[in-house]
Parts: structure tokens; sequence; C-alpha cells
């Protein structure tokens, strides 16, 4: 079996990580791009904003925002796009991080990386990451890495090991084999017998553990074990659950990639806005003076000419 995931080549980014991270570093160097990238100016403007950075280094950040579809430069010109999630992150964070940030920010922000992550695929245009596979491999490859390995993790307890992401996860190139590579997994916690396959370098292990724990904020990494953190279990649901439909139990519509045609089309689909209610909150049934309501912390009430009205979208099917 050839086929294994690649991913860029350099650790997570997160504004809001423990001051002096390597996350909160790439956090800011992506604020640092995505301000000139507000403003329409173009990515040459931008780079002379990286005072003491070579070039090549601020082509390597960039190509890891243009994975995980925050902003991106279409192969061969000078334009810079910040896509609508990216923007989001940018309104919500500002151009510099607060240096004690409130939980519920830290939340906020969790919420739409990880959102935009769910759509980042292996079949993109450009940013294709390493260890390299053919081109075939990648136009025929349905998975959106993230959105499954977090899938998996709900699936296999809430719990998952390296080896069987390495050597099984890494390996699905067909939605429809999903379900048999978690089932493989399931077997061998059983019966010890994981399928083992060539070893990557130890820069795959490093970056996909990086990028899954989104620098350790969602999931908890243990000797080669990932769990999830506090508190974000719901975050990564909510995100995987909303791309279900009503029901809510659709997992191929959550992990199956989508064909484009063009850089931007690609674009507007892996960097779509987040939702509201997962950005700053979540519709809930709560019990208030013995009577059930919805609580919709985190929508904005809005008018119009035939009244009140809350924009809200499927996430409120269930309720």
């Amino acid at each position: 079996m050839s086929f294994v995931c690649p991913t860029s080549h350099v650790g997570m980014l997160h504004p809001l990580a423990a001051a002096g991270s390597r996350a909160r570093a790439q956090g800011a160097s992506f604020l640092q791009m995505a301000e000139p990238a507000a403003k329409g100016l173009s990515y040459a403007e931008a780079k002379k904003r990286f005072k003491g950075v070579g070039q090549s280094t601020v082509e390597t950040r960039k190509s890891l925002y243009e994975e995980l579809g925050l902003l991106y430069v279409p192969g061969g010109s000078d334009t810079l796009r910040l896509t609508s999630v990216g923007r989001q992150i940018l309104e919500l964070v500002g151009a510099k991080p607060p240096e004690a940030p409130s939980a519920e920010l830290r939340k906020q922000v969790d919420s739409l990386l990880c959102w935009a992550m769910t759509h980042t695929q292996i079949h993109r245009p450009q940013s294709l990451g390493s260890p390299a596979i053919t081109a075939q491999e990648r136009s025929n490859c349905e998975i959106r890495p993230y959105a499954a390995f977090w899938q998996a993790m709900f699936e296999l307890g809430g719990t998952i090991e390296f080896q069987e992401f390495s050597n099984v996860l890494a390996r699905v190139q067909m939605v429809d084999d999903f379900p048999a590579a978690i089932e493989t997994i399931r077997q061998a916690r059983t019966t010890g017998k994981l399928p083992k396959l060539p070893e990557q370098s130890g820069n795959f292990r490093i970056y996909w553990t990086s990028h899954f724990s989104v620098a350790d904020a969602v999931l908890q990494v243990n000797d080669g074990r990932f769990t999830f953190a506090p508190d974000r279990q719901s975050v990564l649901k909510s995100v995987l659950q909303f791309q279900m439909g009503c029901e809510g139990n659709d997992v191929s519509a959550a992990i199956n990639a989508t064909p484009w045609k063009s850089v931007d089309e690609y674009y507007d689909f892996a960097g779509q806005q987040c939702p509201e209610f997962i950005a700053s909150g979540q519709a809930t049934v709560v019990s208030f003076g013995g009577q059930s309501v919805v609580s919709l912390k985190g929508y904005g009430l809005k008018k119009d000419a035939a009244g009140y009205f809350i924009d809200a979208s499927m996430e409120l099917c269930a309720l």
C-alpha cells in the first residue's frame, strides 16, 4: 500500500497558545500576514512586514496557512486572499493576540481552527505537503484527514494511538474504506496485531501530532496516545455533526472531499465561514423554572420588515 496522507512540514499555529511557544509564534505570523490580506495588499507587500525572516521561511509558513484554508496566494500570482474563516480569526483575536485571553475566547478560536481544519482535504490545488504522493493518488483521494481522524476518535472510544493512525488511518484513500479501517483498529486492540507498514520520518509524527491536537488545545498527547482535552470534546463533536446533516449521522458528509475546478473554488469550500453558533456558543435545551427552553447563547437577534428573527442553520434541527 503506497498511499499515505501527507502534511506540511511545519508545526501547528495557535495565536492563543502559551507565551513563547512555537504555536503562538506561528499564530502571530498568520495574523501578521492576514492583516495585509484583509486590507487588500499584495503578497509581496505582506512579505516586507516579516523583518529578519528569510523568504523561504515565509513561504513555508504561508504553505501551512494554505493547507489549513486560512489564506492563500493563487499559484503564479501576487494576490493575497484571506478566506472567510481566516477573517473570522483575525477579527476575533485582532492583529496582536491578547496576553491573557479568556477561557471563552480560547474556546472560540479553537472552534474556528477546528472548523477550518475539518474542511482541509488531501486533494487540493497547492501546498501539497509531504511525503510526496502521485498526482493520481492525490486526485483520487476522498479523505479530509483532520475530520476523519477526529471522527475516528469518537468511534474508537475517545482514544487513538499514533501507530493506529500511521499504519491504518493514514493509509485510507477512499471514504468507503473508512469503516473497515475503524474495524481494523478495533480488532487490533483485541488481538494485538496492528498492520505493520514502513514507518515515515520522525517529522511525520511530529507534525501530524501537532496538527491533530491543534497545538495541544483540543487533544492531549501522552506517549503517542491521543485523548480529548478538557471541555473540547463538545467542540469537535459540534463541528463534525454540523456537517452530517439534520440527523447528525452521515459520517461520509463530514469526511468526504469536495470536487473543485479552480484554486478559488477550492478555497471557497476549504475556507468557508464558520457558523456563528460554533464559534461563539451552542444551541442547547435547558431547564428553566421546570420548563424545557432553548438556550441561544451566541446567536444574535435580528430584525427585518417581517419582524424579529435569529439567523440559524441546521444546527437547530435536533431541537
